[in-house]
């Protein structure tokens, strides 16, 4: 399979040590794109262009697949952007993290990408778009791009800390513990977020121990059994020797 690893040491004050292995290869995001979506998302909170609790109203031609709330609630339902953003990351919907594409627009989140200096990461289509899906259209991602966001946001670096706070809230509260999460010991508390397609699973985030690290793990081109398998002997391996 096509694997990347990146690893980052929040414990170093001098904020550079880690380590990759192909980290700034571009591959299959999958649903951790969404982290570049809540980026956006953030700024323009920030910023007063969109309100945490400004409604909205979700329409038929929002709904896709997936898991989540938000498709479970179908059409004339109504949630407040914080809703969705949240959504979006600890159980990875799809509608939420559609609105909030529409809601910003491509491009936006793009330009995000480019200001922050992430070059290996691209959002090219919706989430569950088909269309695009048959024309092998996909949202691209390096370990190390993942790697980055999830740093800022547990310095605080995100946007400012009260946006890092609430990434970091929706990404403890990641419903899927599949992956790494299965390599780590139990009452470790990982903030994290996954990506799952055919032959694609990826998952990243931020292990909150002792000595607080994050590891992101890329896999494409293999069988979900053999990427989590992967996952799980790199995610303890790390942190034995970390810890």
């Amino acid at each position: 399979m096509d694997v990347g690893v990146a690893f980052v040491d929040l414990t170093d004050p001098d904020r550079i040590a880690g380590f990759s292995v192909n980290g700034d290869t571009s591959l299959v995001a999958a649903s951790m794109i969404k982290l570049a979506v809540l980026a956006e998302f953030l700024d323009e909170v920030e910023r007063g262009d969109i309100a945490m609790e400004e409604p909205y109203t979700v329409q038929a031609e929002d709904i896709v697949g997936g898991t989540g709330s938000v498709q479970s609630a179908g059409a004339g339902s109504t949630f407040t952007f914080g809703e969705l953003a949240r959504l979006m990351i600890c159980e990875s919907d799809n509608v939420a993290a559609n609105v909030l594409i529409d809601r910003m627009g491509m491009d936006a989140v793009n330009a995000r990408l480019e200001e922050l200096g992430l070059e290996n990461t691209q959002l090219v289509r919706r989430l569950m778009d088909e269309t695009a899906m048959a024309q092998r259209k996909e949202n691209l991602m390096s370990a190390e791009d993942a790697a980055v966001l999830l740093a800022q946001i547990y310095r605080g670096q995100l946007v400012s800390e009260t946006a890092s706070a609430f990434a970091l809230e929706a990404l403890e509260a990641q419903t899927d513990s599949a992956g790494l999460a299965q390599g780590l010991p139990e009452g470790v508390v990982f903030a994290h977020k996954t990506g799952t397609l055919a032959m694609v699973k990826n998952d990243g985030g931020i292990v909150e121990a002792e000595k607080p690290y994050v590891l992101v793990v890329f896999c494409s081109g293999a069988e979900q059994s053999a990427a989590y398998d992967l996952m799980g002997k790199i995610s303890t391996l790390v942190y034995e020797q970390f810890e």
